[in-house]
């Protein structure tokens, strides 16, 4: 090769390094943009926060003060655990426990006299109120327990009424989680309601009645629960896609197995949440949601089939069986209507010597009217005289209810 081919070369050698230099910046450059904008450019919920709620007494404040004087915690909670035998802990114990709480006890009483508002969660690491509250319905719970043990049948109704309305004051700000945790509470306190009815008298029942009917009237609609719902589902996706290594986390929560099995799981994972926008995931989710709640609106009877959460991988990971938890919800409102009307029943019954032909005999002196079953649209509740009982019927559940005497006919 010649000197001047030579000198030829070299500046088209020197433009193409130049070339590969720039276009390996360029290929970064959009690399770089781009791992930051799945990061983070897309996450743009611009969520809202409910407003507070302004408490007009101090129940909520009594809540905590009760709770900062529970003595053995621990005990308390543990107090009515179950084994193949019975309870862990005897009557004796039992006794010794709500006497160390005593004053506990008493400043939630004074609570339970005032009306319960507290603000939803502003945020999902908040509390819920069942978490802060649990160990104080429990003590509710174990003082009925020990009143049945004792055979104190209106201390068992006035311990159960307390531990009703002490639950249903909780449902309010914990949206569909604390609606579920709930309906479990709620099946325990009025089981031993229903249990003291036949021992009551008519002072007793009427004062029952008072307070179920207040419980019935106060208690939030499905739709308001549902509200609750959508704010703390979305503060849910704003924290989980506000974290640069969203992808990671998600994708260590889900992954099975151990070692290179799990790494395999792991990549998998974050490949496929690689196309997810996140702007999309959140306005799916307000569209869903929305869609639930004029469903919730519009609804009686039967709970509605609520559509199924947004494809995605993320909705559908955190989404909630919000079927199931309607039809609960409304279960539990059934059992309320129920236990008023046993109650009505009783008194009838103790005021005449034997239980009414039709449920419609007890209006207007023991109800204002018969009420419908939350779970049948435009229903009452299905009523049958028998010789000595009667039996009562909502959707699929039949209780029979001993009578003292033969029905008069």
């Amino acid at each position: 090769m010649t000197s001047d081919a030579a000198k030829r070369k070299a500046p088209r050698a020197a433009v193409t390094a130049t070339t590969v230099r720039v276009l390996i910046a360029i290929g970064l450059s959009i690399a770089g943009f781009s791992w930051v904008w799945w990061r983070t450019i897309t996450h743009t919920p611009l969520l809202a926060a409910p407003p507070d709620r302004i408490t007009r007494n101090k129940a909520h404040d009594l809540y905590c003060e009760a709770k900062r004087l529970i003595k053995n915690e621990s005990a308390v909670t543990n107090a009515l655990m179950r084994t193949r035998t019975g309870f862990r802990t005897s009557p004796q114990q039992w006794r010794q426990i709500l006497n160390q709480n005593a004053e506990a006890l008493a400043v939630l009483r004074e609570g339970l006299k005032l009306d319960y508002d507290q603000p939803a969660l502003k945020d999902t690491r908040d509390q819920s109120n069942f978490d802060q509250f649990n160990v104080l319905e429990r003590l509710l719970a174990l003082q009925t327990h020990d009143c049945a043990a004792q055979g104190d049948w209106p201390a068992v109704e006035a311990a159960s009424l307390d531990q009703i309305t002490f639950d249903e004051s909780l449902i309010r700000g914990g949206g569909v989680d604390s609606a579920q945790v709930w309906t479990m509470y709620r099946t325990r306190g009025g089981r031993s309601a229903l249990d003291a009815i036949d021992h009551l008298n008519a002072a007793q029942l009427r004062s029952a009645a008072d307070r179920i009917l207040n419980v019935i009237a106060r208690r939030p609609s499905f739709e308001s629960i549902l509200n609750e719902e959508k704010w703390l589902q979305l503060r849910a996706r704003d924290e989980l896609l506000s974290n640069p290594n969203w992808r990671e986390a998600m994708a260590n929560g889900n992954a099975l197995g151990m070692g290179a099995q799990t790494r395999i799981v792991q990549m998998g994972q974050m490949v496929r949440w690689m196309g997810v926008d996140k702007r999309r995931i959140m306005l799916d989710y307000c569209q869903y949601i929305d869609q639930c709640i004029s469903l919730a609106h519009n609804s009686s009877g039967a709970a509605p089939i609520y559509p199924v959460p947004p494809p995605d991988p993320i909705n559908q990971q955190l989404g909630v069986d919000l079927t199931v938890a309607h039809q609960r919800f409304r279960e539990m409102g059934s059992n309320d209507t129920q236990l008023l009307l046993r109650i009505s029943l009783r008194r009838f019954y103790l005021d005449h010597g034997f239980y009414p032909p039709t449920l419609q005999e007890l209006c207007p002196v023991y109800l204002d009217r018969v009420p419908e079953d939350p779970l049948a649209k435009s229903r009452t509740f299905v009523y049958k005289r028998k010789v000595g009982y009667y039996i009562l019927t909502a959707a699929s559940d039949s209780v029979l209810r001993p009578g003292l005497q033969s029905v008069s006919q």
